[in-house]
């Protein structure tokens, strides 16, 4: 049969990448179908003009071992750089400035980014009991390490993460290595002050690195493993629904029907549950109960001496209790080298999320409007920017809600009573490109040994 395959993926993100890229080197025959005209989902990025735009990720941890496996694999390895020495710092937006985040006790004691009480709070960590084993991230750090610690640092962080409501969001789906910590060591605090004295790599020079790209950007990722397996790819083509017939799944498309041993859907939940709600509605009805976040990001640029902060840092972020319009920026100009002329500082800022999605219901301009009216003050702007780019991201960022834990239970007992369709994505073991490459290297394993 010419359309049948032994697996066919729906879905060209970095997870439907990955699993063509681990099933042909089983030597099974596989084809990837994506919608869209290009594949990388959110993994990719763009030249405009001088600026490389990152759409999505905008780096990744040299210990993020599934990135770096997968990313030297392809063949990729030469293309690997490292943090500039400059991005190092990392800033906490509070009371009109920002502020580095501590890097030390010293720096710690010295730093005006929390009280003076919420410092002797923290000293009280490792006394504190263990908490109940369902917890939302607000009420794990209020009791760990104290509230004005939670609303000020943890807060900020997660949003620049994944945009969440932390009163909302799961610890154990967010977070996991953080229960597991407290469990098995009791104090996160010594834990983690020993794991990152332990994970922090320095270059020759002695400069700290702690963030790795490639570079043309983390787009190249996906262009590499799309032009490598490009016999293997159908771009433009929409997967309508999926039935079964006998032994074989009937994969819908636009352009006509394909026949496969296997499936993989390696898209957002949502859409994997419109593609299988007719064949499967058990698994449709779990997946649709999986949020999403919406985000926009604008990236400015100016001439350097219209920038009076240094950007001596990776960017800042900002709580849901400060009086901004933005979440935080990241200074790309500072991260990685040739992502803008040497003349010029560019940031990327990002909006939206749960808490504040009614910003993204404005036009273009005002949108822009009130990024300039919240960056200007706090990296001391003085003239008109050089460059300007907005982009907005429906359903963006998976949200890993209370739960959501019960949800990926749920996904995994489905996965063992319809044997031959498998999932991958960002939503199941975390969000970021090395989570989902895992999923994706353990799908394909599965589908290796049944094939076997």
């Amino acid at each position: 049969m010419k359309n049948h395959y032994d697996v066919v993926i729906v879905g060209g993100g970095i997870g439907g990448l990955g699993v063509l890229h681990y099933l042909k080197k089983k030597n099974l025959k596989v084809t990837l179908l994506e919608k869209s005209e290009k594949c990388g989902g959110l993994v990719q990025s763009a030249v405009d003009g001088n600026h490389l735009l990152e759409v999505g990720p905008n780096a990744f941890l040299k210990s993020y071992k599934n990135t770096y496996d997968f990313i030297c694999e392809v063949g990729l390895a030469d293309q690997i750089i490292g943090n500039q020495p400059e991005a190092y710092h990392r800033y906490i937006y509070r009371n009109g400035k920002i502020h580095s985040l501590p890097e030390d006790p010293i720096s710690f004691f010295r730093s005006n980014l929390l009280s003076l009480a919420a410092k002797l709070r923290l000293f009280l960590e490792p006394f504190v009991l263990r908490g109940a084993q369902e917890e939302s991230i607000k009420d794990f750090g209020n009791r760990r390490f104290g509230k004005e610690v939670t609303e000020v640092i943890l807060d900020a962080m997660v949003k620049g993460i994944c945009t969440g409501d932390i009163s909302k969001l799961d610890i154990n789906s967010m977070f996991p290595k953080l229960k597991d910590i407290e469990k098995k060591y009791r104090s996160l605090l010594l834990f983690l002050l020993f794991f990152k004295k332990r994970n922090v790599q320095k270059t020759n020079n002695g400069k700290k690195t702690l963030f790795l790209s490639l570079k043309n950007g983390m787009g190249d990722i996906a262009n590499h493993v799309s032009s490598k397996y490009i016999a293997d790819i159908q771009t433009g083509c929409f997967v309508t629904k999926i039935l079964k017939e006998d032994l074989l799944y009937k994969v819908f498309t636009e352009k006509g029907i394909l026949y496969a041993n296997e499936v993989v859907l390696a898209t957002k939940a949502m859409e994997a549950a419109s593609i299988i709600k007719n064949i499967y509605p058990d698994y449709a009805n779990i997946l649709c109960q999986i949020p999403y976040a919406n985000v926009a990001t604008v990236t400015l640029s100016w001439k350097k001496e219209a920038v009076l902060h240094p950007l001596d840092g990776f960017g800042f972020l900002s709580s849901s209790k400060e009086n901004l319009n933005i979440l935080g920026a990241l200074f790309s100009s500072s991260l990685f080298p040739n992502r803008t002329p040497e003349d010029e500082k560019m940031i990327k800022v990002y909006l939206g999320g749960p808490q504040k999605n009614d910003i993204l219901k404005l036009l273009d301009q005002e949108i822009i409007e009130l990024v300039l009216k919240d960056i200007k003050p706090i990296l001391q702007v003085r003239d008109k920017y050089q460059y300007v780019k907005l982009k907005r991201i429906e359903n963006a960022i998976p949200l890993f809600n209370m739960g959501h834990k019960k949800i990926k239970e749920e996904l995994k007992n489905l996965s063992v009573k319809h044997q031959g369709l498998y999932l991958v994505g960002n939503y199941l073991d975390g969000i970021s490109v090395d989570a989902t490459l895992k999923v994706a290297h353990s799908v394909s394993e599965q589908i290796n040994n049944l094939s076997s």
